[in-house]
């Protein structure tokens, strides 16, 4: 009998520096899966940010960035030199957010043909969590900080997948999750639409993964799937927020 699911050429032999659990592993597969599906070969431009993302590997030949700062502003002046290029932004929200929030929100604005995927990790209380490390404003957590994890600075998340949609230039927005086999199918369909909004029309397309930083929560793998379900959906629902 032939194998009837293989691994994505790009990740054979790979290996990622990821907490056990977190899910991005998944999202590297579904990306590396979809560019080689969709037979995109001219992808330039990979930012992977600062955070968790500088992680992931496997990504074969794909010219790939990691600037500290501006991967929107620097993604765009890549596309609008190459606009025959595919470009894709793959950030922790750490990194788009709290640290260039400016940039991203500015770039959404107008409309430039980019693919931003975006992890969201909701549930990290720890130091790579706050504005301290990123920005320097000491005692803050991040944008999209839970509701039951904040500080005086914070009290409530930022829904950044609805943040953009408001936006009259934003092409395609949606949130989806990876913690069970239905939603990773969803998944899967939202990154190829998203790839698709670039590819075709030279749209903006947001796609917000949550995720959670296993780690810092101590937070065991194998209950991942049930913190999801149970404590960040109700905040944070799924689906498509804006379509063509």
């Amino acid at each position: 009998m032939s194998p009837q699911y293989t691994l994505p050429a790009s990740l054979q032999e790979t290996q990622n520096d990821l907490c056990p659990g977190c899910l991005q592993g998944i999202a590297i597969r579904l990306i590396a899966e979809l560019l080689e599906e969709m037979a995109i070969d001219h992808v330039h431009f990979l930012s992977l940010g600062t955070d968790c993302p500088v992680g992931a590997q496997g990504w074969g030949e794909y010219t790939i960035f990691r600037p500290p700062f501006a991967g929107s502003a620097m993604s765009t002046g890549i596309k609008r030199m190459m606009p025959e290029q595919t470009v894709l932004l793959y950030q922790g929200e750490g990194n788009n957010l709290p640290s260039n929030i400016s940039d991203t929100i500015h770039t959404a604005n107008r409309g430039d043909g980019l693919t931003v995927i975006s992890i969201k990790n909701l549930s990290e209380p720890s130091s790579s969590a706050s504005f301290t490390m990123p920005s320097g404003f000491a005692g803050g957590m991040r944008p999209p900080t839970m509701p039951f994890v904040n500080t005086l600075s914070s009290q409530a998340g930022l829904k950044t997948a609805e943040a953009i949609a408001a936006l009259p230039n934003s092409r395609y927005v949606a949130r989806v999750s990876l913690h069970n086999p239905n939603e990773i199918r969803k998944t899967k369909a939202a990154l190829k639409k998203a790839l698709e909004v670039q590819i075709y029309d030279n749209g903006y397309a947001f796609v917000e993964i949550l995720m959670v930083c296993t780690g810092p929560m101590g937070i065991h793998p194998d209950d991942v799937s049930d913190y999801i379900e149970q404590k960040l959906l109700k905040d944070y629902p799924l689906g498509e927020i804006k379509t063509l």
